[in-house]
């Protein structure tokens, strides 16, 4: 379990994953640091993760990927199993990928992680407002009850801007996933 989220939070997100699935910690920002580097050196190829985010206006959303993390090279693409998630009147809600050969993820040398289609977690996103989400319906479905940026920004991060919804985060912490 995480040090921010709620038991009901934690059987929700918990859910989304395959039964039988089990975690295991591989990264907490107020323990290992906001830099990207940080996250890069703990995680950077080591299989699938979970990672979730917790903003200042108190959201919480974040993402799975099998895809192994990298600290650069652009767009991922992958089996199409990479999800998104928010909670959608308290319930824990996925952001499906549009599949395989889609991009699922997004590896920059500024970036914690990114999914390409949705939430970008910048370094240092504890003391900046340069993390965001970009949802253009490309390569993930609409979160649901959303059908623009704006309107997805708002329901996933709480944030309601026209476009490039920023965000201030205050807890990430990263899971590894295992079966």
């Amino acid at each position: 379990t995480t040090a921010f989220l709620t038991e009901e939070q934690a059987a929700g997100i918990a859910s989304l994953l395959p039964e039988g699935t089990r975690l295991s910690k591989a990264f907490v920002a107020k323990e290992d640091g906001w830099h990207h580097n940080d996250f890069h050196g703990l995680v950077d190829g080591k299989g699938p993760t979970l990672t979730i985010i917790k903003n200042t206006v108190g959201y919480v959303f974040g993402g799975y990927t099998d895809i192994s993390w990298k600290g650069h090279g652009g767009s991922q693409s992958g089996e199409g199993n990479s999800f998104q998630f928010f909670f959608k009147d308290g319930k824990a809600t996925k952001i499906l990928s549009k599949g395989a050969g889609h991009n699922e993820i997004y590896f920059r040398n500024d970036l914690l992680t990114s999914f390409n289609d949705g939430i970008w977690i910048y370094s240092n996103c504890n003391t900046n407002f340069d993390s965001n989400t970009v949802y253009i319906g490309t390569d993930y479905e609409w979160p649901e009850g959303t059908d623009s940026e704006r309107s997805a920004a708002l329901k996933v991060t709480g944030v309601d801007d026209p476009s490039w919804a920023k965000f201030q985060c205050t807890d990430i912490e990263t899971f590894f996933v295992h079966n």
